[in-house]
């Protein structure tokens, strides 16, 4: 059950806690990446997979679902190289704003060692950290972690083998 500002009752049960959602959660918005001269196949695509509100932009498509609609685009389209879930907005005047606002992010909700564990096993999960030290953030000892330029970013990628 989502309300109107934001949150979400805890999954723990607990009374009186309170999840805060992430933006795609609040409005079952995401973003296809698209080559840019297939941006209009792409179009017709999303809509016949079911995405409705769909806006073209520069290299990709924003588009509404909701979560059956989302797995069903996800496993069938040819056309987009990568489907984004938009976590947070804000106006980005510099890349130290961005680190800070992305720190301030609960990145344990979308992936750690838990949920790894219980839904993984037997898997190996390759993770790409902009900040290297985030990767103690997981609570899993990578296998191993290499460093690999994505832009500006001199960031790690790590592999964490699942048992």
């Amino acid at each position: 059950m989502h309300t109107d500002q934001g949150y979400r009752p805890a999954s723990s049960g607990r009374p009186g806690v309170r999840v805060r959602l992430y933006e795609y959660q609040k409005n079952g918005g995401y973003f296809a990446q698209v080559a840019a001269e297939m941006v209009s196949q792409a179009e017709d695509e999303l809509a016949s997979l079911g995405a409705a509100s769909i806006r073209p932009v520069h290299r990709g498509i924003h588009f509404e679902t909701d979560l059956m609609g989302l797995l069903r685009i996800t496993y069938h389209t040819r056309l987009a190289t990568t489907i984004l879930a938009p976590l947070s907005r804000f106006r980005c005047h510099a890349p130290k704003y961005l680190y800070k606002k992305a720190r301030l992010l609960a990145w344990q909700d979308l992936i750690s060692g838990d949920f790894l564990k219980q839904r993984c096993r037997g898997s190996s999960a390759y993770v790409y950290f902009g900040d290297p030290g985030l990767i103690p953030a997981i609570g899993l000892r990578p296998a191993w972690k290499r460093p690999l330029k994505n832009g500006a970013l001199d960031g790690r990628l790590a592999r964490f083998d699942i048992y």
